[in-house]
């Protein structure tokens, strides 16, 4: 999603001065993060966008950007291999959670078996909770904070 995210909120509208999105999960949790630096007078704009960008990947995934993080995850996880801490510490949480560790061939073909209508579905399933929101900066407050809230409510029904 970060590169689309990027493309539309920083490049296209110039909403942010950095916008990226991350996603952690375990067993049976996950988070979605998205993140963007941007001036109070942008901030409904930006929500907007980003709301659209997310409504658009629960309609259909572009084959690019899919191909694009497939490929980030798999150089991610070669990278985090050749650490040995944290080789250890993913090796882990995988036993830990289901007593066994994944060699790494087998995760490189878990990734490059992901398809656009898993990524959509996903997305889809995301949209249909309400969001968390963290808001810090000028102008920055629970009023603010609860007009952000409402707006992306709004924004992804």
């Amino acid at each position: 999603m970060s590169a689309p995210l990027v493309d539309a909120v920083r490049e296209r509208f110039g909403l942010a001065y950095t916008a990226d999105s991350t996603m952690d999960s375990g067993d049976i949790w996950a988070t979605f993060v998205v993140n963007a630096v941007t001036t109070p007078d942008k901030l409904d704009a930006l929500v907007t966008a980003t709301s659209e960008l997310l409504r658009a990947q629960a309609t259909t995934i572009d084959p690019v950007h899919l191909e694009r993080a497939k490929n980030q995850l798999i150089v991610s996880r070669v990278r985090a291999a050749e650490r040995t801490y944290a080789t250890m510490e993913q090796a882990v949480e995988e036993l830990f959670a289901s007593e066994t560790v994944t060699p790494m061939p087998e995760t490189i073909a878990m990734i490059d078996g992901i398809d656009a209508e898993e990524v959509r579905a996903v997305f889809e399933r995301m949209l249909a909770n309400p969001p968390a929101v963290a808001i810090t900066g000028k102008g920055a407050g629970a009023r603010t904070a609860c007009k952000l809230a409402a707006s992306l409510a709004a924004c992804n029904r």
